[in-house]
């Protein structure tokens, strides 16, 4: 066999080893379907928001979610590293925040300073974070491998992280 082919070989081989390919998956996991969910703000992409989804059911067995990226799409996976997500409807929960360091704040001297400490602030209604509040519903199943959800209008309020 010619050194080139071998070479292939190996690199191919070693790239498998290194998907998960070999990984066993955990027991009970059922068939996972793809999925490309968009998230948007006010019809514009949301981009970096963590996406969770709950079994409608309450009877969340597999954790499902990911992170969008610049255009808003996320690619869910199941337990982190299997991509798909088993048929069902869901609750869709959504989280984003944006921390900001004050200008001309000065490092901390000691573990009780609070002046660089970042402020935070939600981007998003508080309540889509939470199975029991949220509005946002998915229904996956065969043939639909896209879906597109609104969280509503841009927010921007302080989260209260110091009693303050």
């Amino acid at each position: 066999m010619p050194k080139t082919n071998l070479f292939f070989l190996l690199c191919v081989a070693l790239a498998l080893s290194f998907s998960g390919c070999n990984q066993p998956k955990p027991t009970g996991l059922p068939s996972l379907l793809p999925l490309t969910l968009t998230l948007t703000q006010d019809g514009t992409p949301l981009s970096g928001a963590s996406v969770t989804l709950f079994a409608d059911d309450g009877m969340a067995t597999w954790t499902v979610g990911g992170t969008t990226g610049v255009s808003g799409n996320v690619s869910p996976m199941t337990q982190g590293k299997y991509p798909g997500v088993p048929a069902g409807k869901y609750k869709v929960c959504v989280f984003k925040i944006e921390a900001v360091v004050p200008p001309g704040a000065v490092p901390p001297t000691d573990s009780e300073s609070q002046s660089a400490r970042p402020v935070e602030y939600d981007l998003v209604d508080v309540k889509l974070r939470s199975p029991a509040t949220t509005t946002l519903t998915l229904e996956v199943g065969p043939g639909k491998k896209t879906a597109t959800l609104d969280v509503g209008k841009p927010i921007r309020e302080r989260i209260n992280t110091n009693g303050a």
